[in-house]
């Protein structure tokens, strides 16, 4: 297994601006492995916790790396939650470019 932050450390792909997870329960070990990434490259995150903990912990990464984020769906589909995540320094969608996209699904 490679972590995000590993493999985009290489400069080999080119760092994306859009990241969705959706990693069944594995929010955290990713997020652990991105979050260089994360903070250099100020992507718009689209996160699908499954739990509590899940969401609790993708909630206090959003807040220590310095985004704004909101619940998708408030109420959730057995205990489902989708977080969009957008750094501070870019509120709007409008400071978005189209470019790179990298999307995980487990």
């Amino acid at each position: 297994m490679v972590c995000l932050d590993e493999l985009f450390s290489k400069g080999e792909l080119p760092e994306p601006n859009f990241l969705k997870i959706d990693v069944e329960g594995g929010e955290e070990i990713v997020l652990e492995g991105a979050k260089q990434l994360v903070q250099r490259a100020l992507s718009i995150i689209l996160v699908a916790t499954h739990g509590d903990n899940e969401h609790k912990f993708a909630t206090e990464c959003f807040k220590l790396f310095g985004y704004e984020y909101s619940m998708l769906d408030h109420t959730g589909s057995k205990g489902d939650t989708e977080i969009l995540a957008i750094p501070r320094q870019q509120v709007t969608l409008d400071a978005v470019k189209p470019a790179n996209a990298l999307g995980l699904h487990r």
